[in-house]
């Protein structure tokens, strides 16, 4: 299944659209820009249920998504995915 959040600039000033594919175990970030659609970045998330599970109580404490999947990026718990092309090659 697939869990879509979009984020309006002042709900996230970081964060403009999250898509968790739990059947991929893969999150995909889109970051806000200036202008226009941001540049999606998908990442590995081993657990994408315990992740979605913060995401809906960091919404619900009206805390900062872009916290929560910064850190997520640092402490491993996304980890970037292998490109396409990498993975034709193998």
């Amino acid at each position: 299944t697939m869990q879509i959040y979009q984020f309006t600039k002042e709900e996230s000033s970081a964060i403009q659209r999250l898509a968790l594919d739990e059947a991929l175990s893969i999150a995909t970030v889109t970051f806000q820009r200036a202008k226009g659609e941001g540049k999606a970045y998908a990442y590995e998330c081993s657990d994408i249920g315990a992740f979605q599970a913060l995401v809906e109580s960091t919404l619900q404490r009206k805390e900062s998504v872009g916290r929560l999947v910064n850190q997520a990026m640092r402490d491993g718990t996304l980890q970037e995915a292998v490109s396409s092309e990498a993975c034709a090659a193998s």
